[in-house]
């Protein structure tokens, strides 16, 4: 029986181990070429590596997103860790003005801000607004 370039081609690609190609050309044989039965048989042992193959794929993927996901998630705690610092410094700062009575001059006062994102825009609150609020 010899091999129309179809089977032969695939052939190689098997042994390339490269399953998904090597099924494309088993498929594109004739039903009614008497290599048909030799196309069916190759494609019943292939298949089940291409699945294998296949799920090894979405296992990395999914292995991929999850550590993307994770990424961002440290990401976003450390940036809300960082935000709350800034805040009880800021009101460590303010809570020593006011106590001490008198307002330092305006080179030394920090100005301390809380940075929001509300969709393009950037919007800036000052501290000092919190601290009034709180001390009423």
């Amino acid at each position: 029986m010899t091999s129309t370039p179809d089977t032969a081609d695939a052939k190689t690609k098997i042994a390339q181990h490269d399953y998904a190609a090597a099924f494309r050309e088993l498929v594109k044989v004739d039903p009614n070429s008497t290599l048909f039965a030799e196309s069916d048989a190759m494609i019943s042992e292939i298949s089940p590596k291409i699945e294998t193959e296949r799920q090894e794929e979405l296992e990395r993927e999914k292995e991929y997103y999850e550590q993307q996901r994770a990424q961002a998630m440290k990401e976003y705690e450390d940036s809300v860790e960082l935000e709350k610092q800034k805040i009880a410094a800021s009101r460590e700062i303010a809570s020593k003005v006011l106590s001490a009575g008198s307002m330092p001059p305006k080179e030394t006062m920090p100005v301390p801000a809380i940075r929001e994102s509300a969709g393009s825009t950037t919007k800036y609150k000052f501290l000092t607004n919190i601290l009034k609020s709180e001390t009423s």
